[in-house]
């Protein structure tokens, strides 16, 4: 994932090795400048999602959300096991989403200290995509083939999309066209 650093004036892109390390890579243009990473994850990482400060990890052996603090890459907290493989993470300001395999519900952690602060009900199946906006945490994944959206203040299921006819295997959150325009610089 590259992200504009508009305070240093270069790319930053996340990167996850073989080992399951996370690793920071800079450029100003295909000049490579700087290059570190993270002691291991533990297992294989699967879903990336960051904030300002911290990237955060989920995947499977530890099934865990792990936390990692950009400036140093060191692993500062990890969220309490999820019950399973975790396919999709998303993030807003305050807490980080999970969703993935055996449980199948979207997990809410809160980000201060990845602590489990509440759970969606089953989407009855793998959950593979995770989106959300200012009031709701859309997922999608296998078999069910749909798109459920859960209300994020109770995490209780509000909606379903009739069925896309096919698995849904990812999502994301664009940036504003007006925030795309200033990382361009125009």
């Amino acid at each position: 994932m590259w992200g504009w650093d508009a305070t240093n004036g270069i790319w930053r892109q996340v990167l996850v090795d073989a080992d399951g390390k996370l690793a920071i890579a800079l450029s100003t243009a295909p000049l490579w400048l700087y290059f570190t990473e993270s002691p291991s994850y533990g297992g294989n990482i699967l879903a990336l999602t960051e904030d300002t400060n911290y990237v955060y990890a989920g995947g499977q052996i530890t099934n865990v959300v792990g936390k990692c603090l950009k400036s140093a890459m060191v692993w500062v907290a990890v969220s309490p096991n999820y019950g399973g493989q975790i396919n999709a993470l998303v993030e807003d300001a305050d807490y980080v989403y999970a969703g993935g395999l055996t449980t199948q519900r979207v997990r809410k952690y809160l980000k201060s200290t990845m602590a489990l602060v509440d759970e969606s009900p089953s989407y009855g199946h793998a959950i593979n995509a995770l989106a959300e906006d200012a009031d709701y945490v859309y997922a999608g994944g296998l078999t069910l083939q749909k798109v459920q959206r859960y209300l994020k203040s109770v995490m209780a299921l509000v909606d379903e999309s009739p069925s896309y006819g096919g698995h849904i295997m990812a999502s994301c959150n664009p940036p504003s066209l007006s925030s795309l325009l200033n990382r361009l610089g125009w």
